[in-house]
């Protein structure tokens, strides 16, 4: 996908069936949150379906819904190739670095100064193009240096003095601790394939 040149999706393909999905980035973000709130697989199901597709048959719910609209939130990747991305980016150290909801208003201003979008009032913003913009949020503004300090590796190419400092700062922006999403995914697989999820 180009974002110079390609059309965005507002649509997946289930089944054969082309699925008119909500691409804005709100329904992103409030699935991003659920997902964050939820314990039980079969809710951060319930919310993909709530938040992409409430208007979905019955009959299109299953492991291929939610393996094209979890690709979809992505920004069209699958897990390997994001992970992959991730490594690149030197962020794959296991550490979240950024959350909605307790960085939403340090996403909020730099989304304003640097861009001069106002996420509150902006009408439509299609989810790929708000993770671009935020993904090329400059190193001046404060959520993106709060990210480095939270994904930083610390190692022992680092002075004493610097592992200490960032050390501190780490457990200051330090996010609470999540259960792994794979673990999750893998459960409502399973429960879609054995039909035991009732949407």
């Amino acid at each position: 996908m180009n974002l110079l040149v390609d059309h965005l999706p507002d649509a997946i393909q289930v089944r054969g069936i082309e699925v008119p999905i909500n691409t804005d980035f709100r329904a992103s973000i409030l699935y991003n949150l659920a997902v964050d709130r939820q314990t039980e697989p079969e809710d951060v199901l319930r919310a993909a379906v709530l938040h992409y597709v409430p208007d979905i048959p019955i009959g299109l719910i299953c492991q291929e819904l939610f393996e094209k609209l979890n690709e979809f939130y992505l920004g069209g990747k699958n897990e390997a190739q994001k992970k992959q991305a991730e490594r690149l980016k030197g962020l794959s150290n296991g550490k979240p670095g950024y959350s909605f909801e307790l960085d939403a208003d340090l996403i909020h201003a730099a989304f304003m100064g640097q861009y001069g979008i106002d996420l509150n009032t902006v009408k439509y913003l299609h989810w790929w193009k708000f993770m671009t913009l935020f993904g090329g949020l400059n190193d001046s503004c404060e959520i993106v240096k709060i990210i480095g300090y939270r994904t930083m590796k610390l190692d022992s190419k680092m002075s004493m003095e610097q592992r200490k400092y960032y050390k501190n700062l780490q457990q200051r922006y330090a996010l609470p601790s999540r259960q792994k999403k794979s673990a999750e995914i893998r459960e409502m697989e399973q429960m879609l394939v054995a039909g035991t999820w009732s949407g």
